[in-house]
């Protein structure tokens, strides 16, 4: 794209010298150099009203024609730039989202294996069959299964996992009363001794108030 504008301009170029009786063989890539290597549009525009200057009374006119055309240009260039950019962003974004979805089926999948499995051990751990201390089985007389499905026996896991997680919530409340029962009850003795204490040395000041009187 790049190199089809460049064409462009340098044909639009060509034209505009050969319009002016400007040798466009000789003048035309050599203006195009101090277009490419020039940044700053004041001092392209000096460079350029210099050259076309010596060949033409309104030189300066032409070489703003010029650098406007030019500067259009590597606008349209600079555009065409970003939005092939953009189209390559959007492209690697797309591939990546199908990626991570080709991924994530995957995963869910082996995550399917891995839930039937753990599904399979719970139900064996709440299995209806108990057995004896020497492995074998108790009599016809068993009592009927505690569970009878997978979902059964999740069910069973998580009301004990529940109560479980109550009875530790009710062992630590328990604990933290006892220890604040127990800072209260030092919280009052520290006070207590702190009033006998007091009081002695009330009483222990009011004896040598009344001795130094009597001494009087």
């Amino acid at each position: 794209m790049a190199e089809i504008e460049s064409e462009d301009f340098e044909g639009w170029l060509c034209a505009k010298l050969t319009s002016l009786d400007i040798d466009s063989d000789v003048y035309a890539s050599y203006i195009t150099g101090i277009l490419e290597e020039n940044d700053d549009d004041t001092n392209t525009q000096e460079a350029l009203a210099e050259v076309l200057g010596s060949m033409l009374e309104d030189g300066e006119s032409v070489s703003a024609e010029v650098l406007r055309r030019w500067s259009k240009t590597t606008d349209t260039n600079e555009d065409t730039n970003v939005k092939d950019s953009e189209n390559g962003i959007d492209a690697i974004l797309a591939a990546h989202v199908e990626a991570s979805q080709q991924q994530l089926r995957t995963k869910g999948t082996r995550l399917d294996e891995q839930s039937s499995a753990v599904k399979q051990s719970v139900i064996a751990m709440y299995s209806s069959v108990e057995d004896g201390p020497q492995g074998h089985v108790h009599s016809e007389s068993r009592p009927e299964p505690r569970v009878k499905s997978v979902d059964d026996a999740l069910g069973v896991f998580k009301n004990t996992n529940a109560a479980s997680v109550t009875q530790a919530e009710k062992v630590e409340r328990q604990k933290q009363k006892e220890m604040a029962d127990k800072k209260k009850e030092k919280d009052k003795h520290d006070r207590e001794l702190q009033k006998i204490k007091k009081n002695e040395r009330k009483e222990k000041e009011k004896k040598r108030t009344q001795k130094k009187e009597k001494t009087r």
